[in-house]
């Protein structure tokens, strides 16, 4: 991701519609960007498009950055382009089997043998398939608050008062507290709810 100091070199040429500064932008803002669709909508086909139109967006209005989050900034055109498009689409898509790129991610805790890393991957593999049931909507929200993702920022990234989001993550929690306790997979509903509550803001 671009630094404070790289970008106030860059805007003056991305404003000018520079190619060579677009590039440049693309190339150091690019993994990020990526990352964080790909988390949401799990397919990657959704993803490439939904990050082409994401810096379509940024090139095209990136006069109107004025200073301040320029990542923030640039998640908020992400999830615009993201809510666009499966707006579009009519209804939600069919989800492809949770990415290597994903699982790749589950950190292993120093205590864990390699059939607790596996017995580890597989419950995240298992809880990103009960998220597909999930709208884009309410999967942005919990898997930006399990990234650690503050509420203010989460509100300022989609656009809603905080008060909004936090109506918005009940409700979220409710579908996702449903679809877990319906799977055998996930154990009795005590363990489930406590897992929710992680991320219970109200």
């Amino acid at each position: 991701m671009l630094n404070s100091q790289d970008l106030e070199k860059l805007l003056p040429l991305l404003k000018e519609s520079n190619k060579e500064a677009q590039r440049t932008l693309f190339d150091k803002c690019y993994p990020t960007v990526s990352g964080y669709v790909l988390k949401r909508c799990r397919s990657k086909a959704d993803c490439e498009e939904i990050v082409s139109e994401t810096f379509y967006r940024c090139f095209k209005d990136i006069r109107r950055f004025s200073g301040g989050n320029f990542k923030g900034w640039l998640f908020r055109l992400a999830h615009n382009s993201a809510v666009d498009y499966y707006r579009v689409k009519d209804s939600e898509p069919v989800f492809e089997p949770l990415s290597k790129e994903i699982i790749a991610t589950v950190p292993a805790r120093k205590e864990e043998g390699p059939l607790d890393v596996l017995l580890r991957k597989e419950w995240f593999q298992k809880f990103y398939e009960a998220l597909d049931k999930l709208s884009f909507e309410d999967r942005n929200v919990i898997v930006s608050l399990l990234e650690g993702t503050s509420p203010a920022e989460l509100a300022g990234t989609i656009g809603l008062s905080l008060d909004a989001l936090k109506q918005r993550i009940h409700r979220a929690r409710i579908r996702l507290l449903n679809i877990l306790a319906d799977k055998p997979y996930f154990g009795d509903d005590e363990k489930v709810t406590r897992f929710i509550n992680k991320f219970k803001i109200l």
